[in-house]
């Protein structure tokens, strides 16, 4: 299997693993979310309270994990010089009319791995 192959395998799992990280930081925002309005609704009853509360902390401490997780997944990334696909991002001019849809490149030191077939400033395959 090709270099560029594998890498693109590599480039795949990594953008699927922080759509997933994503999803997952969403979710413990909506656990949290749900603590809060069990909390404000269970202002009268202590044994209602003690669990809005746990409910808060499992929230709070789901989005610090996720959030440690995604900042060691990009820090690997960046150390490795592997890139994520990334989504362009539409331009707009007056009346919402797209003025340019910007091609965005994959960002990737290993540039003989990122770019075939091998530029030449890379060794032959």
């Amino acid at each position: 299997m090709p270099r560029s192959h594998i890498n693109q395998i590599i480039v795949n799992l990594i953008g699927t693993a922080r759509l997933v990280l994503v999803l997952l930081f969403v979710l413990a925002m909506l656990v949290f979310v749900w603590g809060m309005v069990k909390f404000i609704f269970a202002a009268s009853n202590p044994e209602q309270l003690k669990k809005a509360k746990g409910i808060l902390w499992w929230g709070i401490i789901g989005m610090f994990v996720l959030a440690s997780v995604f900042g060691i997944v990009v820090a690997l990334q960046t150390y490795f010089g592997i890139g994520a696909p990334r989504i362009p991002i539409p331009q707009f001019g007056p009346g919402g009319s797209i003025i340019t849809m910007p091609s965005v490149p994959i960002p990737c030191p290993l540039h003989c791995l990122c770019n075939p077939p091998n530029p030449p400033s890379c060794p032959p395959t």
